[in-house]
């Protein structure tokens, strides 16, 4: 039986950068992890020299938690920002057709995603107050902010592109404060957003905290795995993979975790940095409110992802690959894709000299079942999209040269209307197990940037609970 003062039980980004903290602060700590490797859904696959991402494909560094643990594996880990000439424009499929998504006012009243009268009314939403209606005490929706706030153009065509992207989910299942925080600020209090991001701002400005980090969408040489894979080579031994946790039970002041081989680790306290499921079956025999934990976490709803990467010859395109991709708007949703990412034109060094690598994704809440479908149907099904909509020459001249396929099932949580208020009641039973706390992704964020963050703040409370 091995004793620890800190057992992290997930091996991913949040449980990672959690022991990595404590670590550094002279914690004794222990991170187990049940996959072989570390990093959960961050991974990246080398196949056929490209630089294929499983899950999450980049990461926009926000938090400054994130910030600050970039600054402490600088010299272990190497930042890998955008192309700016290559992977700057976007575009939505909207009507059947790619539109780029308006970075200019001229090309904004242009656009038929918004036009003179969606950038008017969008004018309005920004400049005017706007109160929520009543009724809205479960949590408005990112549909209801966008479509209130800046009408129904931006609401259909591009807001609705954007949740599908990041979470797989429609806009109108997404409770906004919880999903996308930002747009929850400014449409706090019902005043005009114009003044929240001036209030953002000033506070930017004025932040204590003035040590330079890279800003904007950035990746790592060897791809977001790298990441991961340089928080378990900190940890060296205190990191292993290849060990579930089977059964965690209370034993007067300590926590006893044991593995799924009979294995007994025990802790003063515990993390547990794994998903809303694995959490349930872990806490629901505990005494105290598991069971009412327990039944919080698995009411939690999840969506499907797979990941379709395909590398090519870059002559295989009838055109150079230019821009970041599309995402698919509301009123496509019979596409059967998601979205596409050109990711060889955001991070060229994600293929070899001469070949292009992009990024399908399927499943979600729009097509659930094609997420499980088979390898052969889901390649065919994002060749068929990149011969109508990218330019891949038909016949032997568009063939891949590489295929990958990422599957994660039930991965995403979805945040639906009152996700806020269930997750304070998380927090309130969290806090009955005295020595507890928990990091997953179904608490406040999908993103690595948020995993990070995550991660970081429960170590921090951890540490400051051990002091006098």
């Amino acid at each position: 039986m091995s004793v620890y003062e800190v057992l992290v039980i997930g091996g991913g980004v949040a449980g990672l950068a959690a022991a990595e903290h404590l670590a550094r602060h002279g914690a004794d700590v222990r991170c187990v992890e049940a996959g072989a490797s570390p990093g959960g859904v961050t991974s990246t696959r080398e196949l056929s020299g490209f630089l294929f991402e499983q899950g999450p494909f980049n990461v926009l560094c926000r938090a400054p938690e994130f910030g600050a643990l970039l600054q402490e594996l600088a010299g272990e880990l190497r930042v890998s920002p955008v192309d700016p000439t290559r992977g700057a424009r976007r575009f939505v499929l909207q009507g059947g057709r790619l539109h780029p998504v308006p970075t200019r006012l001229g090309a904004l009243l242009r656009s038929p995603l918004i036009g003179v009268g969606g950038a008017l009314r969008a004018g309005a939403g920004l400049a005017l107050s706007a109160r929520p209606p009543a009724g809205l005490e479960r949590g408005a929706t990112v549909d209801e902010v966008a479509r209130r706030r800046f009408g129904p153009r931006i609401a259909d065509n591009l807001v609705s592109a954007l949740t599908v992207g990041v979470f797989g989910v429609e806009s109108d299942e997404l409770e906004a404060r919880t999903a996308l925080p930002f747009l929850g600020d400014l449409d706090d209090g019902g005043r005009s957003p114009l003044v929240g991001l001036v209030k953002r701002r000033r506070a930017a400005r004025h932040a204590t905290d003035q040590t330079p980090k890279p800003r904007g969408m950035l990746s790592f040489e060897g791809g977001l795995g790298a990441l991961p894979r340089a928080l378990a080579r900190r940890l060296g031994l205190r990191f292993t993979g290849a060990t579930p946790i089977a059964q965690l039970r209370r034993a007067s002041d300590r926590w006893r975790a044991t593995t799924a081989d009979g294995d007994v680790l025990e802790a003063r306290r515990v993390v547990l940095a794994v998903g809303a499921r694995a959490t349930a079956a872990l806490v629901a025999p505990l005494p105290g409110g598991g069971d009412a934990l327990a039944a919080e976490l698995r009411a939690v709803e999840h969506a499907s992802l797979t990941v379709v990467n395909l590398g090519f010859c870059a002559d295989a395109f009838a055109a150079p690959l230019e821009g970041y991709g599309f995402l698919v708007a509301r009123s496509d949703r019979d596409e059967p894709a998601l979205g596409v990412l050109y990711a060889s034109s955001v991070f060229p060094a994600q293929a070899p000299a001469g070949h292009v690598s992009l990024r399908v994704f399927f499943g979600g809440t729009r097509h659930p079942a094609l997420a499980a479908a088979p390898e052969a149907q889901l390649t065919e099904a994002a060749l068929d999209v990149l011969r109508r909509l990218a330019g891949l020459r038909a016949g032997p001249a568009g063939s891949p040269v590489a295929v990958d396929i990422a599957r994660w099932p039930g991965a995403v949580p979805i945040y639906h209307p009152g996700h806020g208020a269930r997750v304070a009641r998380v927090r309130a039973l969290e806090a009955r197990q005295p020595g507890l706390a928990l990091a997953g992704t179904y608490l406040d964020g999908v993103s690595v940037n948020d995993c990070v963050a995550r991660g970081v703040r429960v170590a921090r409370r951890i540490l400051a609970e051990q002091q006098p």
